[in-house]
């Protein structure tokens, strides 16, 4: 489209939701352009949504360059699996909760909820509950 203009937004955040170093970045980015139009307002117009073709084509790309700055190894065989539970299922497993946001570990992580709240002996006293000192 002649004259269009789009535009992107990153916040960059240092800490996760557990005050952890957790460094990501928050991205918006527009799924359009805006053409400015004869009455000098502006009109949206959407882009078509990318095929399949199209992501795949940018995963390429994306493995390709960080495989040149060295960060991950080259791609080769399978490149849509994951070798993590190959090394570690545990670690897969783990990985996996955290992506998902979800425990790993503990009562919650069977689906059980939250732990119940731990009871300690007591011994009624005039009527009210202490437990022993």
């Amino acid at each position: 489209m002649s004259g269009g203009e789009t535009g992107t937004v990153t916040s960059i955040q240092r800490f996760g939701g557990a005050l952890n170093l957790h460094v990501h970045f928050h991205t918006l980015v527009l799924d359009g352009v805006f053409v400015r139009q004869a009455d000098d307002t502006l009109a949206f117009h959407p882009a078509p949504p990318p095929t399949d073709a199209d992501v795949a084509r940018v995963v390429q790309r994306v493995r390709r360059r960080l495989a040149q700055l060295g960060v991950v190894a080259a791609a080769d065989g399978d490149e849509d699996g994951d070798p993590l539970p190959a090394d570690s299922l545990a670690l897969a497993g783990l990985t996996r909760a955290a992506v998902l946001g979800r425990a790993a570990l503990g009562r919650a992580s069977l689906g059980c909820g939250p732990p119940a709240p731990r009871r300690r002996p007591g011994r009624a006293v005039g009527g009210s509950a202490r437990a022993p000192t």
